[in-house]
């Protein structure tokens, strides 16, 4: 019996795990609780109940859009500030060299 519940007891701790990283708590969590604690609702509502658990998972996928278009968009903005922080630096070795300088300050390129 011992070796039945721990294999099963691992599959349940892996399986919150993984909802949790993939933000799928709420649909897991209603999936769980829906058809076991509001039985007599959930067979009451037969397109209600599921089109719910539905919502929930495309408010996840959407989560899972906006993130993607976050780190998107970072991923730009880190660009563009890397291209700036070379054209200052370019700008500042033409300015040394006609001065004769033989060093060029890096103050305030990177952050």
């Amino acid at each position: 019996m011992f070796l039945l519940i721990v294999p099963v007891v691992a599959g349940f701790t892996l399986v919150l795990g993984l909802a949790g990283v993939l933000r799928l708590q709420l649909p897991l969590l209603y999936a769980l609780l829906a058809p076991t604690l509001f039985r007599p609702w959930y067979l009451a509502h037969p397109v209600l109940g599921p089109g719910i658990f539905y919502g929930l998972l495309a408010l996840s996928a959407l989560s899972w859009v906006l993130s993607l278009v976050r780190l998107i968009r970072g991923a730009g903005a880190e660009s563009a500030e890397d291209e700036a922080a070379v054209d200052l630096f370019l700008y500042r070795l033409r300015k040394a060299r006609e001065s004769g300088e033989e060093t060029v300050s890096t103050e305030g390129l990177f952050r």
